[in-house]
């Protein structure tokens, strides 16, 4: 009986809802995701086609809610995994204070900012959740109504665009 070892602990990284949705994924050994969303029950560690699968579920106030599987491969120290999973979850409650799909669909650019810090081809790059955070760069606003614009452009602005608005209405 031979051993493959490998670098290499993660076979898939994804963030879906107890529905079925997927929202993203990182997908290393090309795992059938349809098959693992049918084959993920209600423990935080199980296993799925002799890989460890560990589970995260947050809680929503919407009808499914929302699930952080990992894969590690079958030679893959699990309490080093596992302690790293824990501490990219602690990374991106830092930016999804409250989970929920509309909160993802905000943060999305930031969640794959994390998930690409923490994980490179399936190699755990960072299990420290603050070195973590302190490699994603930090973005100074939510949307475009957020960037913020001293009052005085602000007001020149809001005028030119009314002036521009009045010279189309003659």
């Amino acid at each position: 009986m031979s051993i493959e070892l490998s670098i290499k602990d993660v076979a898939y990284l994804g963030i879906h809802n107890t529905a079925g949705k997927v929202f993203y994924s990182m997908n290393f050994d090309k795992i059938d995701i349809k098959d693992l969303l049918n084959n993920i029950g209600r423990d935080e560690i199980g296993v799925y086609n002799n890989y460890t699968m560990m589970v995260d579920t947050r809680h929503t106030s919407e009808s499914s809610d929302i699930q952080i599987v990992l894969l590690s491969k079958s030679t893959s120290n699990e309490l080093f995994v596992r302690n790293a999973m824990d501490n990219l979850i602690m990374a991106l409650e830092k930016y999804i204070k409250k989970w929920s799909f509309n909160r993802i669909e905000l943060k999305y650019d930031l969640i794959v900012l994390v998930c690409n810090e923490f994980l490179y081809n399936g190699i755990i790059l960072e299990d420290d959740y603050k070195k973590l955070l302190n490699r994603i760069e930090k973005r100074t606003f939510e949307s475009l109504a957020g960037i913020k614009v001293n009052k005085g452009l602000a007001s020149m602005l809001g005028k030119a665009a009314r002036d521009v608005k009045d010279s189309f209405n003659i």
